[in-house]
């Protein structure tokens, strides 16, 4: 799992803290964040390509952050992103959606 939030992810992947915060409070809508964090995707691919190479070492990878299932968020954002990314580098990508409680079989 890949943590991808502003306070505690990977730096390269993470929204900025203002952004989220301006969001959450209403004062930045949904497509002007989008168009804030798409840019920050272009310029962190171009700044930590390393740190975007190393995606290709994990066979699955789920990226994560503190927003609940089922609504907008960065990392649905982010996940083309690094699909992207890993298709250019001549990787095969399967999207399998989102992990929620319901993911797994009761025990």
């Amino acid at each position: 799992m890949i943590d991808t939030t502003a306070k505690s992810g990977v730096h390269a992947f993470a929204p900025d803290w203002e952004h989220v915060r301006a969001y959450k409070a209403g004062e930045l809508s949904e497509q002007s964040y989008t168009e804030f964090y798409e840019d920050k995707m272009v310029e962190s691919r171009d700044m930590h390509r390393a740190v975007w190479d190393r995606l290709s070492v994990y066979p699955y990878a789920a990226y994560a952050c503190y927003c609940p299932a089922g609504v907008f968020c960065h990392r649905h954002l982010f996940v083309q992103h690094a699909k992207s990314h890993l298709e250019s580098m001549g990787w095969r990508v399967r999207l399998m959606g989102e992990i929620t409680k319901d993911s797994f079989p009761k025990p």
